[in-house]
């Protein structure tokens, strides 16, 4: 009997350290995880001029986007045995000393002005006049839907068959002049861009081996590098 109470208290401490662990494993950090997102079909929620996108595409443009939640320890431990899954530092997306309300109207900002830039751009390359490009929801933000709000909207305004019953795939923020720079986490858009079937992700030339290295295996998926939205209608009206 004399035995007992040390394999008690022996016990207790072995539920103590468990209750503890299982603490830390939910504390905050301060990071992000990272998840490919959802790939959002321009085709039913994309309007040109008023036009809706169902009534002309023949095929689909996605954007692909990105999912940020708050991280833990235990979200920090899934990530070394998940590739969809990352936990990055806050500051990797939100600067020092911005609150996330300011980061999101931020980048809700920068969406709107990417499709004013995608309807500049679309609106010339049809031999035409700008247009207005409008995405139904407020569910992506930032610039690097761009590249596929514009080249969705000139196939809406050219007649020839761009995306040819295709489910195309891209990222890319776009300039005024038509040229396409890089954006960030496209690996995580890769990924997600493969989930939802598309055939062909289009992508900033200089991050078209990134994006290649991220197509999960036995994924038949095209990687094409574009250094302008008219490079990207050259490559699509070849294929």
């Amino acid at each position: 009997m004399a035995g007992r109470p040390t394999r008690v208290l022996g016990l207790v401490g072995v539920l103590l350290i468990a209750l503890v662990a299982v603490a830390l494993s939910m504390a905050p950090l301060p990071a992000y995880t990272v998840v490919p997102g959802e790939s959002i079909a321009l085709s039913t929620s994309m309007t040109v001029d008023g036009t809706a996108a169902t009534d002309v595409l023949n095929g689909d443009f996605l954007v692909t986007t990105i999912a940020l939640g708050d991280a833990d320890v235990a979200d920090l431990v899934r990530s070394w045995a998940d590739p969809d899954l990352r936990v990055v530092p806050r500051t990797a997306f939100v600067e020092t000393g911005v609150d996330e309300d300011a980061f999101v109207a931020e980048q809700q900002a920068r969406f709107a002005a990417s499709m004013a830039t995608a309807g500049d751009v679309a609106g010339e390359l049809a031999g035409g006049d700008p247009v207005v490009v409008a995405v139904a929801g407020d569910r992506v933000g930032g610039p690097s839907a761009g590249l596929t709000a514009a080249l969705a909207a000139y196939d809406v305004l050219d007649a020839d068959d761009l995306a040819a019953g295709r489910s195309i795939a891209a990222t890319g923020e776009i300039r005024p002049d038509g040229t396409v720079v890089g954006v960030g986490s496209v690996a995580d858009k890769v990924r997600g861009a493969a989930a939802a079937g598309a055939a062909m992700f289009l992508v900033p030339s200089g991050q078209v081996e990134a994006a290649r290295d991220a197509v999960p295996v036995g994924v038949a998926m095209e990687v094409v590098g574009v250094d302008t939205v008219a490079e990207a209608v050259a490559v699509l009206s070849a294929r």
